[in-house]
Order: C-alpha cells, then structure tokens, then sequence
C-alpha cells in the first residue's frame, strides 16, 4: 500500500474513536497532539526503506528509530530488509516499548529542566501534561499497528511471524486508490450510528 493510502487507511480507522473522544469530554488539545502523531507516525514501519536522499535531520530521525529493530534484528538473526523486522509482531513489540521509552524520557527531561527552571506552572506545566497523557504513545503504537494491518491485506503479503506470510488481494500501486476510498465509507457509517445524541448526553 503506498504512503497517501496508509495514512488514509489509518485516519480513517480511528477518526470515529477521536471523534467519539471529543464528544464525551476529552481534553481537545490531546486529542489534537495525539491525532497529529498519529499523523506523523502513519508509514514508520517503512522506516526500513533505504533513502539516499532527503534533509539530514529526516535521515537522523530515521537512523534512531532504526537502532533498536538493528539490535534486535542482530540477536535474533532476523533481516532489517523492507517487510520484515519493522513489519512483525516482533517489530511491534520492539517499537512500542522503543516509544514508551522515549516517552518516559521525555517526560523526565521536561520535568527535570522546568522544576530546575523554577516555572512549573501556567502554559508549561499545561503544555507538559498535553504531551505527556498516555493517549499520545498509544496513538503513535495503534498507528504503527494499523500500518501493517494495511500491508498484510496486499497481495505482497507481510511474514507477522517467523514461519508464516499473511497476504491478501490488493496490488500496491494498482488497486489500493480504490479500496481506501471504498474503505473511508465505513467509519463515516460507524461514526453516525455510535456517537452520542443530544438526548443521550
């Protein structure tokens, strides 16, 4: 599936659940910091695409996201090649503790330099707790989730496990346009038929 489609497929797959987020009281500006990470993080799993070009700081950003796949690619004697590693259950598990971690770490920095700043409240100490609610890790897994649900449905398959390739009947590049757009008509049916009326608030 190309790049546009899996970040519609995504979108679509989870624009009901924000949607439904919004409407029972959750805090507006997660839900915009965590929908724009999953935005953001939509095709990370082809972070096993080997680019020569593009800006320097897209190529770092690549590079440490690959370090811990790399690693454990290197234990387990698995192949950093495109659609394996990053694109496993093995994979999955290695970048949602991998984001977790840096999430963490994130936190621990801001709180660290804001409380030596002395200015832990007001906008900051409202900007940290917009950043640090779990929805935005969670978002950031369930997108790079979806990413390979949306790859195992093509005719090219994805090897989730070591002994066994799932595959199904789209052609990247060929058919995927017309089965996103079939695709987007679901959510928009599920978001009309789950979400709260006036009467039910």
């Amino acid at each position: 599936m190309l790049g546009k489609n899996h970040l519609l497929f995504n979108l679509m797959s989870m624009i009901s659940f924000y949607i439904y987020f919004y409407k029972i009281g959750y805090n507006l500006l997660v839900l915009i910091v965590s929908l724009l990470f999953f935005i953001l993080f939509s095709n990370a799993p082809d972070i096993d695409i080997l680019y020569n070009k593009g800006m320097l700081f897209k190529r770092l950003i690549r590079a440490v996201f690959l370090i811990p796949f790399y690693i454990v690619a290197k234990i387990t004697h698995d192949s950093i090649a495109h659609r394996h590693i990053t694109h496993s259950i093995k994979g999955i598990i290695v970048f949602s503790f991998f984001i977790l971690f840096l999430w963490r770490i994130f936190y621990i920095l801001l709180y660290f330099l804001i409380g030596t700043m002395g200015i832990m409240n007001g906008y900051i100490a409202s900007l940290i707790r917009i950043f640090m609610d779990p929805l935005v890790p969670v978002s950031i897994i369930i997108s790079y989730i979806l990413h390979i649900l949306g790859d195992v449905i093509t005719i090219t398959g994805v090897q989730l496990f070591d002994n066994k390739k799932l595959r199904g009947f789209i052609i990247t590049g060929k058919n995927d346009d017309y089965y996103v757009l079939l695709y987007i008509i679901m959510p928009v049916s599920y978001t009309h038929l789950t979400l709260p009326t006036n009467r039910e608030v």
